[in-house]
């Protein structure tokens, strides 16, 4: 900076007044005032450049003319990031171009999640743009996690995790079916939903045998009977199931997956 020194009959230099001020930068030698033909540098915070670049040029001049007037101060801009990186299973702004301390939204799609839970904080998160024009680490969305379908009395089912939209297939054992009926399907399936639960299994039924058909010289037992139960019938006087008058009186007919009854 020049000193100058002043007397009654000294040639004062021209003063273009105060400087202006950028938000954005640092200005050197910091001064209230400018005077002809003082210089004045400017140099651009962190995260700022002329152009928007992250290798664009960060510093800059004004002077003093004669005329009191400065030279035009050139802005320091905020550094690009340009779009948001690809997510995804989410959706986020696809248009916009972000700039340095911007931190848009990225919100994952129904029946995703940042740690596959239903956790409300885990359904979206902000992804800043950094200071070198390049966006931080990007997370994933992922599908929630259902875990392994539940046990079911009477089917099969694989006990694997299953996650948002992944089924998961019961086998029926022999003898049940999902309406009773011998020739009634004999598998279904349920879905990993987005609430992490699995959707509604279906009711297990026994084939159903009907009524218990009625046997030569024994009681019939009235009833209806499912696979695996059996009907007891009772010999009459005078009749045994191997002729003997010792021999058994009793015997049994099991209702069958055919929805027959057998021996």
């Amino acid at each position: 900076t020049e000193i100058y020194t002043l007397s009654l009959h000294d040639a004062l230099p021209i003063s273009c007044g105060q400087p202006p001020s950028e938000p954005y930068a640092d200005k050197l030698p910091n001064v209230e005032e400018v005077f002809f033909p003082q210089k004045l540098k400017y140099t651009c915070e962190e995260g700022y450049s002329l152009n928007s670049k992250a290798s664009g040029p960060k510093s800059t001049e004004i002077e003093c003319r004669a005329d009191g007037t400065l030279s035009r101060l050139k802005q320091c801009k905020p550094v690009e990031c340009g779009d948001i990186p690809f997510h995804k299973n989410a959706a986020y702004n696809k248009t916009r171009i972000f700039v340095y301390k911007e931190s848009p939204t990225i919100t994952c799609d129904t029946g995703y999640s940042l740690d596959q839970t239903t956790a409300e904080v885990a359904k979206s998160y902000k992804i800043s743009c950094l200071s070198n024009g390049k966006w931080e680490k990007q997370r994933e969305c992922q599908p929630i996690l259902c875990g392994s379908p539940a046990r079911i009395s009477k089917t099969k089912v694989s006990s694997a995790d299953r996650v948002y939209l992944e089924t998961a297939t019961y086998k029926l054992d022999t003898g049940y079916t999902l309406d009773g009926l011998p020739d009634g399907k004999k598998s279904f399936k349920v879905t990993c939903r987005h609430n992490g639960n699995f959707s509604d299994a279906k009711v297990v039924l026994p084939v159903d045998c009907g009524a218990a058909p009625k046997m030569a010289n024994a009681t019939y037992p009235e009833t209806s009977h499912v696979f695996p139960t059996r009907a007891r019938y009772a010999c009459l006087t005078g009749f045994s199931v191997d002729q003997k008058a010792d021999g058994k009186k009793e015997f049994k007919k099991k209702c069958k997956p055919s929805a027959k009854y057998g021996g």
